[in-house]
């Protein structure tokens, strides 16, 4: 099975990372009259466009005004895509030269309507190799529920969707900025089968200052504000989903408790049995997180930047999420 694929790539003043990722994507080891990439410049001011107009006719590039966010963008371009799956990239990824090959082998079972791929990050600094951790442990958490009959969430990048399948749920959602995470939720109740190609593999560049890492989360947040309000369907089996896949971002904050705990045990010299169990749930977790890392084959290294993690996910949970909520409930302008 050899299907055509139109890749996607919203673009908004990427002249620093577009061209890597445009190389990538044209190095891949799949048949290039099979294959369609589409740049969406949305209303960049810096040399994105130029940069993108060089490797014309070999992509095509589609210029706009600013969009509101990247499901707009994408949104815009879907009527000229031509391929039977589109799959969706943003500007900073490197993609592994075999992933397209892969990942599209799990579309040969008619019933698979989505798939997304291993992302790993590009580590450069120490807040980008802290939030590697939680990458590696993402892919892998999204893999694992995929291995027990679950649909995994798409991370807004390597991720694939037939495109009947896009134009029957009328693409992407514009309003709730995690476009990625809404898409899922909703294939998921429209039974939509998604799996998980561990082998597809891409990179993307994580935060490399702190106030990016801020700007993303809280953006985040905001996304995920926006889709409760959207009032889908909530069962038990939906809000065990949503359980499991935040554990990443439970698991400081988590932590941080049974610490709590654990002093209070200590200082009224309490029987341990309390606290034994939540012990033992959070060392799985962190056996986990560290499986993640052999399973992938990254760096072990990596790994002495575990409490800078739980530091920078407890500031998420107790400080970004209520200043998200407050943004929400004013309804800042929310920067793409």
């Amino acid at each position: 099975m050899t299907p055509t694929v139109s890749l996607i790539i919203p673009a908004r003043n990427e002249e620093k990372v577009i061209r890597n990722c445009i190389e990538s994507l044209l190095n891949l080891d799949y048949p290039k009259n099979k294959l369609e990439i589409i740049v969406s410049i949305d209303g960049s001011t810096d040399k994105t466009l130029d940069i993108c107009k060089e490797y014309e006719p070999k992509i095509k590039v589609i210029g706009s005004s600013p969009k509101n966010c990247k499901a707009e963008a994408i949104n815009e371009v879907l009527p000229v895509a031509k391929g039977e799956i589109i799959g969706i990239y943003d500007a900073d990824c490197i993609v592994d030269k075999k992933c397209l090959k892969k990942i599209v082998k799990r579309f040969s079972d008619e019933r698979v309507s989505g798939a997304s791929g291993t992302v790993k990050s590009i580590r450069s600094n120490i807040l980008s190799k802290t939030i590697s951790l939680e990458t590696c442990f993402t892919s892998f958490l999204e893999y694992s529920l995929s291995k027990l009959g679950a649909n995994p969430h798409f991370v807004g990048k390597n991720m694939f969707i037939r495109k009947e399948v896009l134009e029957k749920i009328k693409g992407f959602n514009e309003y709730c900025f995690l476009e990625d995470i809404e898409l899922s939720l909703r294939m998921k109740r429209l039974k939509y089968k998604v799996v998980f190609e561990p082998k597809a593999i891409t990179w993307q560049r994580e935060p490399e200052k702190l106030s990016s890492f801020i700007r993303q989360r809280i953006r985040w947040s905001r996304g995920i504000f926006r889709i409760k309000k959207l009032k889908r369907q909530s069962n038990l089996k939906t809000w065990f989903s949503d359980l499991i896949h935040g554990v990443p971002y439970y698991l400081s904050p988590f932590g941080m408790v049974i610490g709590t705990i654990l002093a209070i045990i200590l200082f009224l010299n309490l029987p341990w049995l309390f606290v034994i169990p939540l012990i033992l749930l959070f060392s799985f977790n962190i056996f986990m997180i560290v499986y993640s890392r052999v399973f992938y084959r990254e760096s072990l290294k990596d790994l002495i930047y575990l409490p800078l993690w739980f530091l920078l996910n407890n500031i998420y949970s107790l400080i970004l999420i209520p200043r998200a909520y407050l943004d929400e409930k004013r309804s800042k302008k929310i920067r793409w």
